[in-house]
């Protein structure tokens, strides 16, 4: 394939528009907007814009309309675990400063834990500064995977849900989430080489894209009912050919269109992954429920630890 100056010139312009998100804490929809003014600007123009143009363009932007990602901890912790009714020693929450989010982690008991950890990554309608929409959400998502993991006795993993503060993405928070994952690992002497990560909707898409920007973390990923966007996703698939992947989607998902989550796995499979890709066909958007209910998603995640 040919590559167009233009073409190197984006790449650059999008890897700037991230590195202006430094640790996520900028808001990434004034930073999607950026890029793509620039691209609608050069589409115009049939052109490229001067890199320099554009880095005074993003500069000034940046200088006016760029808040602040940052919740700080967030406000219900307390009422949250109060009003669940469940020994403390199954789920706690908190608030890492270093990483600048908040979080809930459930733990099975000990005679049925295995040394393995789950980080689920919720969807956009959970994003702000409440832990409980992230354990349930009848407004978005629903139960989140510390909600089902409670429910269930023999569900056998630790787990790690991030709060995504409001005004960003997954997308961008690859350094943040990284910084959070990694202490919760150390603090709780969790097997490194045992850590999955998934998600639904704007987490399954964040699942991709912080599998490829991290893959060292990761043992296996389970993107639900997602696909790869780009932007804002890079897409660097060979980065995770050496991550199994157990993707889920449903054929009549009315929020992103099967045909995405068949292409993207595709593109995966051709860079040399592995992928198992399952099918619903309920005409559902949020399957994640029945999916992290089902003996499937259990099998699958203790197979590839034992691989």
């Amino acid at each position: 394939m040919k590559i167009s100056a233009a073409n190197v010139k984006d790449d650059f312009i999008f890897s700037a528009v991230q590195s202006f998100n430094i640790s996520g804490k900028i808001r990434a929809d004034t930073s999607l907007m950026i890029y793509y003014i620039h691209m609608d600007i050069r589409d115009i123009r049939k052109t490229s814009i001067p890199l320099c143009m554009t880095a005074f363009i993003m500069t000034c932007c940046t200088a006016l309309l760029f808040g602040c990602a940052s919740n700080g901890p967030a406000h219900d912790t307390d009422s949250l675990i109060s009003g669940l009714d469940i020994p403390g020693s199954f789920i706690k929450s908190g608030y890492s400063s270093e990483a600048d989010l908040n979080f809930l982690a459930t733990f099975p008991p000990e005679s049925g834990r295995t040394p393995g950890l789950v980080v689920f990554l919720h969807s956009m309608e959970e994003r702000g500064n409440s832990l409980h929409r992230v354990y349930d959400n009848p407004a978005g998502e629903g139960p989140g995977l510390a909600k089902i993991a409670l429910e269930d006795q023999d569900f056998p993993f630790i787990t790690l849900s991030p709060l995504c503060p409001r005004g960003t993405y997954w997308t961008f928070l690859h350094r943040r989430l990284g910084t959070l994952i990694r202490e919760f690992i150390e603090e709780e002497s969790i097997d490194g080489d045992r850590v999955y990560l998934t998600g639904v909707s704007m987490g399954g898409m964040g699942t991709w894209s912080m599998a490829m920007a991290q893959p060292d973390l990761f043992a296996g990923i389970v993107p639900i009912s997602a696909a790869v966007y780009s932007p804002p996703i890079r897409p660097r698939y060979r980065r995770i050919a050496e991550i199994p992947a157990l993707v889920v989607h449903d054929l009549k998902d009315p929020s992103i269109p099967y045909d995405k989550a068949r292409k993207t796995v595709q593109r995966f499979q051709k860079a040399g992954g592995t992928a198992e890709f399952v099918r619903y066909d309920s005409g559902e958007h949020y399957i994640h429920t029945n999916v992290y209910r089902s003996d499937m998603f259990i099998a699958w995640l203790m197979g590839v630890g034992t691989e």
